[in-house]
């Protein structure tokens, strides 16, 4: 059973106000300390739900969980797919995993996807 897996299982059994609390700490602070207590191992990893539902990513699951369920930023998930259209073209000019990335592929679709090196 891979470590996603398991820490999906544990945090699907946390009572709803327990996860809550996980969001009162900044997302740098809350990083570090996840890092600090099991480590900065990554897997790739099938988002569970969100614009990327069913796609794969490698992320650390202990400290990247918001990807790895698919609701990582949800407001600007909502936002997304009442502006981006097929064929469009669009830059993600962030520095993460690559979710919006992805999510934006996924809503431009193969006519408006144009790899840069």
């Amino acid at each position: 059973m891979s470590l996603a897996t398991i820490i999906g299982r544990a945090w699907s059994a946390l009572p709803t106000p327990v996860k809550r609390l996980s969001h009162i700490f900044p997302r740098g602070l809350r990083t570090r300390l996840f890092r600090r207590l099991v480590g900065n191992q990554t897997e790739v990893v099938e988002v569970r739900s969100g614009l990327i539902q069913g796609m794969r990513m490698e992320i650390s699951p202990p400290v990247e969980m918001g990807y790895y369920w698919g609701n990582h930023e949800p407001g600007v998930q909502a936002v997304l797919p009442r502006i981006v259209r097929p064929g469009m073209t669009v830059f993600d000019v962030g520095a993460s995993a690559g979710f919006f990335a992805l999510a934006l592929a996924r809503l431009v679709g193969p006519a408006g996807f144009r790899a840069q090196p």
